[in-house]
């Protein structure tokens, strides 16, 4: 199947970022000591969810994008891809860590409890890691980045792209070889979770656990798989098409968030990887999807969403502060107009980064990489 767009993809970007937004709200709002909702089950897990999803999001686009590549020119040019990605994370991650690292903490009404702290007493420790793209590391080992927290992830997917075109690319069984990769990579991360504390000192166990906890590649991996499924136009993607699986699937998430037992919680992410490729594919594929999100003001937001995920944290901390400052934190009103204030603002800067930020360097991919 030769696809050059998936309706709806920049829809769900957006709805993806947003709930990681809704969670960060109610944490600031709990590191400030503020009446919030954070620890209730769907805000507390709302984040996590969104970050889920856009890791199967982007295993499933790159896949097929290299796939498609591989066919259509007989191989993969890795410099290109490589080029693509830097002009397409490169500018924003590095802006928004020039904010994060050298003019936030020269501002102290932007300290935030307990964080900055430690932020001071490791700064270059996460300043190096940081300005590798590896901010998951240092967040493996001392609380996270005030402000630019959220980084990590970005961190996560740089380090997917780095290995994965050439298994695309030097492979010749693409469905075998994500397979393989997808049970050896999740029997790893379950040798050391067992087998850890029995090999390496409790300060080494801990950084990996936590690390390879963050690290989620299996789900990449699992959209990847269904890049390859529609590449292959195979006939598994007939149930695509199936509006009743579409509702079980949403409705299956909130059931998930209440009802996990704890015994498979450290798996639960496998099912929601599985929940969101059937979304994906059924909302951008599907002939009568449940619900058309091919929606032009969607659409443009989710072009904005990376900006919207970057941005966010500095933006909610501020607004918080503020209306906290008037006492507005107080009822369900105060509630609504800091939610829409930080989307509101957010989606402003966000668009404002787009056009003068992003956009110049998309431009360049655009024009100059074919």
């Amino acid at each position: 199947m030769n696809i050059s767009y998936f309706k709806g993809i920049n829809s769900m970007r957006f709805f993806a970022a947003s709930l990681v937004v809704i969670t960060h709200i109610e944490l600031i709002k709990d590191s400030l000591g503020l009446k919030n909702y954070w620890k209730e089950p769907v805000i507390f897990e709302a984040g996590s969810l969104g970050v889920y999803f856009f890791f199967v999001l982007s295993g499933f686009l790159i896949t097929y994008i290299l796939l498609k590549e591989k066919r259509t020119k007989g191989k993969i040019s890795f410099k290109n891809f490589y080029l693509k990605r830097i002009l397409r994370i490169w500018p924003l991650y590095y802006f928004v860590f020039l904010i994060g690292f050298l003019v936030l903490p020269l501002i102290s009404w932007f300290n935030l409890p307990y964080f900055t702290e430690h932020f001071n007493n490791n700064y270059w420790f996460n300043f190096s890691f940081y300005a590798l793209i590896l901010p998951n590391v240092p967040y493996s080992v001392v609380p996270a980045v005030p402000h630019i927290g959220q980084s990590w992830s970005i961190g996560v997917e740089e380090q997917f792209y780095f290995f994965w075109p050439f298994l695309i690319a030097y492979f010749r069984k693409p469905f075998v070889t994500i397979i393989l990769f997808t049970l050896l990579f999740v029997l790893f991360k379950g040798g050391i979770v067992l087998l850890g504390p029995e090999l390496v000192p409790e300060s080494i166990f801990s950084f990996l656990k936590k690390f390879f906890a963050m690290n989620k590649f299996e789900l990449m991996s699992i959209g990847a798989l269904g890049a390859w499924l529609v590449f292959s136009d195979s006939k598994l993607l007939n149930v695509i098409h199936n509006r009743f699986l579409a509702v079980a699937s949403l409705a299956s998430i909130p059931l998930l968030i209440f009802y996990t037992p704890t015994v498979i919680q450290d798996g639960i992410h496998l099912v929601y990887g599985i929940l969101f490729l059937f979304l994906i594919l059924h909302f951008s594929l599907a002939k009568k999807p449940l619900i058309d999100i091919e929606v032009q003001s969607l659409s443009y937001l989710g072009t904005i969403s990376y900006g919207i995920y970057m941005y966010h944290l500095i933006v909610v901390f501020a607004l918080v502060k503020i209306m906290s400052q008037f006492g507005m934190i107080e009822n369900l009103f105060h509630n609504f107009l800091l939610y829409v204030g930080s989307f509101s603002i957010s989606i402003a800067i966000s668009a404002i980064s787009y056009r003068y930020i992003e956009k110049p360097f998309l431009m360049i991919k655009e024009k100059k990489i074919s």
